[in-house]
């Protein structure tokens, strides 16, 4: 199926790579926060320019470092006040992450973050009673880190103030609302550790 894929889809990856080299590769440099070498979009990763399905809100907040992948329908948002650090080989895989920075978001080398996962460090201010909330404002809610080589299960959820030490596991569907050590494993709402490999 892959090679069939890119077999029919052949002519438009050579012009991606052309429209890339030409006119992409310098405008990303020139609008994100840091756009590095061999960043790979959507599925199957083979397109260097950023196919329309994924959306970028405030890239000059968002620094990508080499080798990273981020497959279709992920949306990477920053507020003013935050930025997004992809530091080298993060995959965001198979599609539909969301990352919300309103303060500042952290993700070390070597992170896989599974589909619908949810990373947000912002909220709703809730001071007046008679105001609609959608009205009253946002702000942010601490870091967040997510360690080197940690792996971020499907559909999971993690808040402001989370720091993950290195090579985590967070199991599928779980919010994680405080910090862990390294080689943790933490499954659950909120998540708990249930496993630590380093001892």
């Amino acid at each position: 199926m892959y090679k069939l894929y890119r077999i029919i889809f052949l002519p438009l990856i050579i012009l991606d790579r052309i429209a890339f080299h030409v006119f992409f590769k310098f405008y990303y440099r020139k609008i994100f926060g840091y756009y590095g070498n061999n960043i790979k979009w959507g599925r199957y990763y083979l397109w260097k320019c950023i196919p329309f399905n994924i959306r970028i809100s405030n890239p000059k907040n968002i620094y990508i470092y080499d080798n990273c992948q981020i497959d279709e329908y992920c949306h990477l948002m920053c507020s003013n006040h935050g930025r997004l650090i992809l530091k080298e080989n993060v995959r965001l895989a198979n599609g539909f992450i969301h990352i919300g920075a309103y303060d500042d978001i952290v993700i070390e080398k070597n992170v896989l973050i599974a589909a619908f996962t949810q990373i947000i460090n912002g909220n709703h201010e809730y001071k007046f009673k008679d105001k609609p909330i959608m009205y009253q404002g946002s702000f942010g809610t601490g870091k967040i880190v997510i360690g080197e080589g940690s792996w971020i299960g499907r559909n999971a959820c993690i808040l402001g103030g989370v720091k993950l030490g290195k090579n985590c596991v967070v199991g599928a569907n779980s919010v994680v609302t405080k910090s862990f050590e390294s080689y943790s494993v933490i499954v659950g709402s909120p998540a708990k550790q249930i496993k630590n490999l380093k001892s």
